[in-house]
């Protein structure tokens, strides 16, 4: 509501008019299930791997694991243990390899659609964990159209302008990625990927 207290759960989608040339659209509930899947778990929340390095905490100047603050804070039902033993994904503004960078976005943005048994169209595993050479992206051919591309890749190594993934993050019409909930386009998501 307006005064920010409580929120209403709508039977349909809705868009908001919030002035100045903006707005905010509520996605339908059946939109909300197009990536809020079960093969995903039903959240897209963040994950132990994204959760899992060090944050500057404002409030403080300190820097800490999350893991371990949020433990500390009495935050999980369970002990978590040694962060330095969990996964950590790359972060993926951060320095480091490209591909890694690259993959640890595509999991937070896609994988829960783009994974076996999830909604995403194609046979693509965009999960982290998931063996690049069983993505099925690098040099595949796309399933689910070229976007007028000749010879389009999935993914076309040195060749973003005919990597149907990267090309889709830049649309901005119907094939965009992901589909529901995102109007503009992420620079430096974009920008990653086409690296």
């Amino acid at each position: 509501d307006d005064a920010e207290s409580d929120a209403t759960l709508l039977p349909a989608g809705k868009v908001r008019d919030l002035g100045a040339g903006a707005s905010w659209t509520y996605p339908s509930r059946t939109q909300c299930f197009q990536c809020h899947t079960d093969a995903a778990g039903g959240s897209l929340g963040l994950e132990i791997g994204q959760l899992n390095g060090d944050f500057v905490y404002s409030t403080t100047n300190r820097v800490s694991n999350q893991l371990a603050t949020l433990e500390h804070l009495g935050l999980f039902v369970a002990p978590v243990g040694d962060p330095s033993l969990l996964v950590r994904l790359p972060v993926p503004r951060a320095e480091g390899p490209v591909d890694a960078r690259a993959r640890s976005y595509l999991h937070a943005n896609c994988s829960h659609c783009h994974r076996p048994g999830g909604n995403g169209k194609g046979s693509m595993d965009l999960r982290f964990a998931t063996p690049a050479a069983a993505t099925k992206t690098c040099g595949a051919v796309p399933e689910e159209g070229s976007l007028g591309i000749p010879d389009a890749k999935i993914v076309a190594p040195g060749e973003p302008q005919k990597s149907v993934l990267s090309l889709r993050f830049h649309a901005s019409d119907a094939t965009r990625m992901p589909p529901v909930g995102v109007r503009k386009t992420d620079p430096d998501g974009a920008a990653l990927l086409r690296e």
